[in-house]
Order: C-alpha cells, then sequence, then structure tokens
C-alpha cells in the first residue's frame, strides 16, 4: 500500500526520511544503500570498560600463576597441599606440576654431564695406518669434575669398598725410623687425595707392600684404626691401577729418556708410556689388581736443598688429575712432603714388642745411643772420652743406676763388647764376625774400634766405672730363654732388624736417663729424635732427662 503523495511529504519533513533514489534501468548489478552504524554512547563505553577488566584479569593471574611456581620451587610443600590454588589455576598443566614436584623432591640437584676419551674415539676413530699413539704428556686432560674433599679421614676411610679409591705405598725407600715418618705423611697425602691409604707390609726394617709380615708386626693395629686398612681388607678388583714415581732425583738414565716434562709448581712431572712400569714381582701375589691399565706418572721436586719449599699442595693438585682407582706408590723422597707445622698422627708400636722391651729393660739403667756413621774418625776417640766422664757423672748421683744400655750402628759382636780380654781391631771392624747394625754403615776405620774400646775399658776391672755393668739387647735376650718371654714371638721375628730396632727404641724411652751425642760425635737421626720426643711428652718426670756427650 503506498501512501499519498501529501503524506509522505508530511512525513519527511517531520523524520529525515532520504528520498528514494531511482535506478538504473540499464544496471546489471544494483548497488545497495550502505547502513551508516549508529553505536548508542553507553553501550561503547561499557565495552571498553570490559575490556580493560579482561586484561587486568589475565594479567594478574599470570602474575599468580608466576608466584606460585616459584613458591612451589623454593618453599618444597608437598604437592598435595597445592591442590586448592591448583583448582583456581587451572592453566597449570600436569606436567608442569610434575617437574615441580620432581624438583622440590630432589633440591639443587641438577645433574651435570660427564664426557670421557670413549667419545672421541667415536666421533673421530683412526684411520687405518695412521700410527695414531697417545702422547705422552702432563697435564693430562680433564674428562671429569674431581670429587671433593672430605673433612672426616674416619669416614672415608671405613666406607664402603664400592666407594673406595686407594692410595697404596708398594715402597718407602728408607728404614723404620725414616719410613715410620714418611707413612705418617702419606696418610695426609691420602685425606687430601679423598683416598684410603692400605697399611703397607714390614720386614727388615723396610715398610712396603713385598716384605714377609704384615704391619701388625710392627705396630699397634688399634692406633692404626682410621689410619688405614690392611691389604686383607680390600677387594681389589678396580676400574683401574696406576703407578705413581715419586723421586728424590732422576738419574742420568732416566732423564735421557724422551718424556714431556712440564714444571708445576716446583715439581717436574712426565706421563711415561715409553716404558713398562717396573713393578716388584710380588705385587700380583700381594695385590690382586692386575697391572696397571694407565700410563706412569713421575715425579720429582725441582729443588732437594733444606731451605726449599714443601711440595704438598702441588703434589696434591698434581695426582687429584689421576682418575685411576688405585694409586700404586713407589715412594722415595729423602725428606717431608708437607712442612713439620702440619700435624701427622704417628702410629704406635706393637704393643707385643713394647711388652717385651720392657721385660727385657726392666728398671734402673742410663740408655746410650751412639750414632757413629757420616762422623769424622779423628772425633771419635775424644768423644768415648766425654761420654765415659759423662757416665761417671750420672752414675754416681743415683744408687737405683746399675747398669748402662749400649745401642749403636758401630759393627760389634756382643762377646767383644763385654769381654775385657779381647780388643777392638781394625781387622774385625772391616766385619769378621760383626753383626751388621745398618745397611748403609759400611767403612770402618781404627778411629771407630779405638772409641768402642775406651769405652768397654772403663767397665773393666781398674776403669772407671767399675762395678756397674755394660750391657746391650742381644746380651739381655740371652739371658732369658724365649719360653719365659712374656709375649709369643717367632724366632724369625725376634731375629728381624726392625724388630730389634723397635726394641732398642722403646728401652730408650723408658730409660731413668737417656744420653745421646752433639754434632761432631754423633750423626744427627730420626731414631734417636723419636727417643727424645717420646720422652719430652712422658708423664713420669723422670723418664724425661735427655743429656748429650761431645
Amino acid at each position: 500500500m503506498s501512501l499519498p503523495t501529501s503524506q509522505s511529504g508530511e512525513l519527511r519533513a517531520r523524520y529525515p526520511i532520504p528520498t528514494p533514489v531511482k535506478q538504473d534501468q540499464n544496471q546489471e548489478f544494483p548497488s545497495s544503500p550502505k547502513p551508516h552504524l549508529r553505536i548508542p554512547v553507553g553501550v561503547a563505553t561499557l565495552t571498553r570498560t570490559r575490556i580493560k577488566v579482561s586484561l587486568s584479569i589475565i594479567f594478574s593471574l599470570a602474575i599468580l600463576a608466576f608466584l606460585f611456581f616459584l613458591w612451589s620451587f623454593h618453599g618444597r610443600t608437598p604437592i598435595s597441599s597445592r591442590l586448592g590454588v591448583n583448582a583456581v589455576l587451572g592453566q597449570v598443566s600436569l606436567d608442569s606440576l610434575a617437574f615441580i614436584e620432581q624438583l622440590s623432591q630432589q633440591p639443587n640437584q641438577i645433574p651435570i654431564p660427564v664426557i670421557d676419551r670413549s667419545i672421541l674415539d667415536r666421533l673421530d676413530p683412526p684411520k687405518p695406518g695412521s700410527g695414531r699413539k697417545a702422547k705422552s704428556s702432563w697435564p693430562p686432560i680433564i674428562t671429569r669434575i674431581p670429587e671433593s674433599s672430605s673433612s672426616s679421614f674416619s669416614t672415608w676411610a671405613t666406607s664402603s669398598d664400592t666407594m673406595a679409591r686407594y692410595l697404596i705405598p708398594i715402597r718407602i725407600a728408607e728404614q723404620e725410623s725414616k719410613a715410620r715418618i714418611h707413612l705418617s705423611q702419606l696418610y695426609i697425602l691420602a685425606q687430601a687425595l679423598n683416598r684410603t691409604l692400605v697399611l703397607p707390609n714390614v720386614g727388615k726394617s723396610r715398610l712396603g707392600i713385598c716384605n714377609k709380615w704384615g704391619f701388625g708386626v710392627y705396630y699397634d693395629l688399634d692406633s692404626a684404626e682410621g689410619f688405614g686398612v690392611k691389604i686383607s681388607e680390600v677387594a681389589f678388583k678396580r676400574k683401574g691401577t696406576q703407578m705413581v714415581y715419586l723421586k728424590n732425583k732422576l738419574k742420568r738414565k732416566q732423564m735421557e729418556i724422551e718424556l714431556a716434562w712440564e714444571e708445576y709448581k716446583g715439581l717436574m712431572v712426565a706421563m711415561d708410556g715409553t716404558q713398562k712400569p717396573n713393578l716388584p714381582g710380588c705385587l700380583a701375589s700381594k695385590v690382586d689388581t692386575g697391572l696397571p691399565t694407565m700410563t706412569p706418572v713421575i715425579i720429582y721436586p725441582k729443588d732437594t736443598s733444606d731451605g726449599a719449599q714443601p711440595i704438598g699442595d702441588a703434589l696434591v693438585e698434581v695426582l687429584q688429575r689421576q682418575e685411576a682407582d688405585v694409586l700404586l706408590l713407589d715412594h722415595d723422597l729423602r725428606f717431608p712432603i708437607f712442612p713439620s707445622s702440619t700435624l701427622a698422627p704417628i702410629v704406635n708400636y706393637s704393643p707385643l714388642l713394647v711388652q717385651l722391651a720392657e721385660q727385657l729393660a726392666g728398671d734402673g739403667y742410663i740408655m746410650v745411643h751412639w750414632r757413629m756413621e757420616s762422623v769424622p774418625p779423628a772425633n771419635l776417640p775424644g768423644c768415648a772420652d766425654t761420654l765415659v766422664d759423662l757416665l761417671d757423672s750420672l752414675l754416681h748421683e743415683s744408687d737405683t743406676r746399675r747398669r748402662v744400655w749400649f745401642a749403636s750402628d758401630y759393627s760389634y759382636t756382643t762377646a767383644n763388647l763385654l769381654d775385657c780380654q779381647v780388643q777392638e781391631t781394625e781387622e774385625q771392624g772391616q766385619g769378621k764376625g760383626h753383626q751388621l747394625k745398618s745397611n748403609t754403615f759400611k767403612r770402618i776405620f781404627s778411629e771407630h774400634d779405638q772409641a768402642i774400646q775406651i769405652l768397654k775399658e772403663a767397665f773393666c776391672p781398674g776403669g772407671v766405672l767399675d762395678g756397674w755393668n755394660l750391657t746391650d739387647l742381644t746380651t739381655e735376650m740371652r739371658w732369658i730363654d724365649p719360653a719365659n718371654f712374656a709375649v709369643e714371638l717367632s724366632q724369625d721375628v725376634l731375629r728381624d732388624p726392625g724388630v730389634l730396632g723397635i726394641l732398642d727404641k722403646v728401652v730408650g724411652m723408658r730409660a731413668e736417663v737417656f744420653v745421646s751425642g752433639k754434632k761432631g760425635c754423633a750423626r744427627k737421626s730420626s731414631f734417636t729424635k723419636q727417643i727424645v720426643d717420646a720422652r719430652s711428652t712422658s708423664p713420669s718426670r723422670d723418664r724425661s732427662v735427655v743429656e748429650y756427650f761431645g
């Protein structure tokens, strides 16, 4: 229905109704008028507000999610206590929760990748005929982070064998008195390396794997608890063994070997892969390690003078680079590894030997220890005269002092020492029928014999010390039937030079007065020093007296 024209005009005047546009009859596609959208002002404002609020909510939720992650990681609270929050934060995935839970149960345990040399062979295999060989050089390539050192030695010394790594002294070059000191130094070295020290065997006044008897023949195993472990207590099925040669100095022949020597903090170090390691013949029977599987290391100090700096710290750093589970140490040093200020425990002597020494010595005696080796021979007769004068004074001071116990490195026979009819002669001093007391003291001159003759004649009839007894260890052992010894020891053990030396040392520690020589009359001796040190810590004041002649 159409409106009259008058009414239509009226409506257009009242309302802004657009006038219809006449369509061109020839236009194929008629165009529609574009609608003009008008949004009320109130609706537009409300829309913008809702967008801002939504963005604020999303941003707040993101912050809450981030804070929740930090709280979960650092708070390490059980995952069950967070379920309420997780219900609100539905965006957190189960995978994220599992990762957070794993971190909360294992804090600060991020695995560190370890790469060893085997990957190199897989990535770059040697070509046939290339003749590529391992280079003997130092420092070696580091293939893993060293294990941290433990401050408690007793913990790792008694730890499970599957976790332990060992330091085995296969040889300590010097005799018992000094070897005992070196062993204490090796205890400190093993502790610094986080390794267990294996206690060596003993025999003939030496310490090392190849010796005849176990550690307990010379030393107290109870005092060695935590110090190291016996060889018999260790199962040597290890991942690798390695020889370490710790030399005092190198011989010319060794220096001529073409090695890649490196100087490191006062040490000369080389990896020697050019020859087979010089292993003791007994190693396979004493220690079931198999042959060393890693390149041997040779180490020696560049400076061996008396004022040289200790090599301990540098040696620890060098040996920490060695990956073998078992280090076989050939110890040939003549001085301590660590400074004297470093406190090192000293193992006590066997209770059986201490008890036997006390039985043999008894009470009321003076002990004289005279080390003659390296003393100028011309000094010795005069030194003997001063010794007799000192003994004369000491013996007259007390009625309880009836005997003088004599110990020396001089090669004398006990029968000659006590028989006033026998004269010490140069022929006898050259070794005819004499008992060797030292492996290094072999050149004996007439002055040595003369000095001993002066001492002996002082106790003979008419001598200044007539009425007192001169004795020694061998004499006292002959007075007592071995069947009556307070302890049971085999004859082989009782004839061992190391055992005899320890018995003399214990006698000196227990003597009422201990006498030794001054410089120029006696050689400085670790044997004497250990006696003096033990007496200085003795609770008995009567056993702390030390006198010197010369």
